[in-house]
């Protein structure tokens, strides 16, 4: 298992804000970026958001011009190389509360197995989709 404070950087410091949709907040996203090296992403996916688990189907993951749910990750490897980007969306009526928010994230990769890590960063703006 790969330690949490080495997946810390993953987090793209900065990058969780809500995602607004016309006058409506219809959710969350944050950014990860892979500066740590080659991975393959399989199997169930499970974020929580202050020790409140969101649930899978709300979760959506964006990598380039792909789009999935947390849910095809189980089924389908996904390769996250250095370099990659992946934008993670919750859909949450009303986001989150701006101030500071814990964001826990647990995932499998097949090349090292389970892994898990947070990160705490402060919403601060509202942001388009």
């Amino acid at each position: 298992m790969l330690p949490a404070y080495m997946l810390r950087q993953l987090y793209a410091k900065g990058s969780l804000k809500n995602i607004k949709e016309g006058d409506k907040v219809v959710g969350f996203a944050f950014s990860l970026k892979n500066k740590l090296g080659s991975a393959t992403l399989k199997g169930e996916v499970a974020i929580s958001v202050d020790g409140q688990p969101m649930p899978p189907e709300s979760v959506t993951i964006r990598k380039g011009e792909l789009t999935m749910k947390v849910s095809d990750i189980a089924s389908t490897p996904t390769k996250f190389t250095v370099g990659d980007a992946l934008d993670v969306m919750v859909a949450k009526e009303g986001g989150l509360a701006p101030g500071s928010h814990k964001v826990d994230m647990k995932f499998s990769i097949v090349e090292f197995g389970k892994a898990q890590f947070d990160f705490s960063d402060t919403v601060t703006a509202w942001s388009s989709s």
